[in-house]
């Protein structure tokens, strides 16, 4: 079992001076009002005693509010909603829920890392579906099919706006995944959590406003990318009442709950007035634009992102190893991107540069990195 590849980098980041460009955690802070609550909430008694497994129910209330409000999506807060310690660790324990050893898991590649670790975790057999470019990393319904057909999968992952690449689903192709699934009796994990993040006027889409999606589907959502919380650990699974509660019987016997305090700050979030997001985005969207402009200037093929909080550029055929080069950059500039075959052999050529650092900082990281 190999570890988490951002976990065997992280002693080279803490050296002075580098310029994080790799790892997708936000650099400026929460709402004042979500640290506020958390302050003033965990100076009250009773509350660092143990949370119910299920969450509070404020916060499931609170959620399924916002998902009615945001997408026009009903979910009952009492069986269609659970908070999560992240939703990565929400992604790994869902694998643990609904597989058994044998079972077949539709994964892409690239794609987030979590989601062929839980089928391994839960001795389930990963095969992948291409992302490629000239489908622009959407999948290939016919692939899927054909792989539908010859497996008999029991999961399939999406994960979109997606993560490496940027790329946004389009809602025509995701009710012919809907409908597949409902046919061939197959679920269906949707990991949404860069959903908020969207540029100029685009606005993602929920799985569950799909007729019927909510027989087959869940959905994870993050608090880590819209409301700069990463290392508070909030999550959020909702959809399929049964499918939530095979994933609430994993996390009793795993997991104890999230500090109380914490819980009620992400309330509090939730409640976080639109024009703070629309800052946040209007930031992001400049430092898009920053780095677009950088890896042009270094003779990459960026692509543009819609949404989410990455851009994903091709390097020169030059470059023959993308990890080995991602990693010469940290070592000898003190600058670090992700390479793109972390996420799968897919992915191999590219890499993956994160929007979580100053515009500042973005432009010294080109300093270093475009030859003098």
């Amino acid at each position: 079992m190999k570890a988490y590849f951002f976990s065997t980098v992280a002693p080279l980041l803490q050296e002075p001076g580098v310029i994080d460009l790799g790892v997708g955690s936000p650099d400026l802070p929460p709402p004042p009002k979500v640290i506020e609550a958390l302050q003033r909430v965990s100076g009250e008694p009773g509350v660092h005693g143990y949370a119910p497994h299920a969450g509070m129910f404020q916060l499931r209330v609170a959620f399924s509010e916002w998902m009615k409000n945001r997408f026009g999506v009903k979910v009952d807060a009492e069986s269609e909603v659970l908070p999560l310690l992240g939703s990565k660790e929400g992604i790994v324990h869902f694998s643990m829920a609904v597989l058994k050893p044998g079972d077949i898991v539709l994964v892409p590649n690239p794609g987030y890392v979590p989601f062929s670790f839980g089928a391994k975790v839960a001795q389930a057999k990963v095969v992948e579906f291409d992302l490629l470019s000239e489908n622009n990393w959407l999948p290939d319904i016919k692939q899927i099919e054909e792989l539908t057909k010859r497996c008999r999968p029991k999961l399939l992952w999406l994960n979109y706006p997606n993560n490496p690449t940027g790329a946004v689903m389009d809602m025509e192709l995701l009710q012919k995944l809907v409908e597949l699934a409902r046919q061939e009796e197959f679920v269906i994990g949707y990991d949404t959590p860069y959903c908020e993040l969207g540029f100029d006027g685009y606005q993602a889409h929920s799985i569950l406003e799909i007729t019927g999606a909510k027989e087959v589907a869940i959905e994870f959502h993050s608090f880590s990318k819209t409301y700069h919380m990463a290392g508070w650990r909030v999550g959020m699974a909702i959809g399929n009442s049964g499918l939530i509660k095979k994933l609430l019987e994993v996390k009793s016997n795993i997991d104890s709950g999230m500090f109380k305090p914490v819980q009620l700050a992400a309330v509090e979030a939730l409640n976080t007035p639109k024009g703070w997001l629309v800052e946040r985005k209007q930031i992001l969207r400049r430092r898009r634009d920053a780095v677009v402009n950088l890896a042009k200037e270094l003779g990459w093929q960026p692509v543009v992102p819609k949404a989410g909080l990455y851009v994903w550029a091709k390097l020169p055929t030059v470059i023959k190893n993308d990890r080995e080069f991602c990693l010469e950059l940290l070592k000898a500039k003190g600058v670090f991107i992700t390479p793109g075959s972390v996420f799968g052999s897919n992915g191999g050529g590219w890499v993956r540069i994160a929007l979580t650092q100053s515009e500042e900082k973005i432009i010294e990281a080109g300093k270093r990195m475009v030859p003098s």
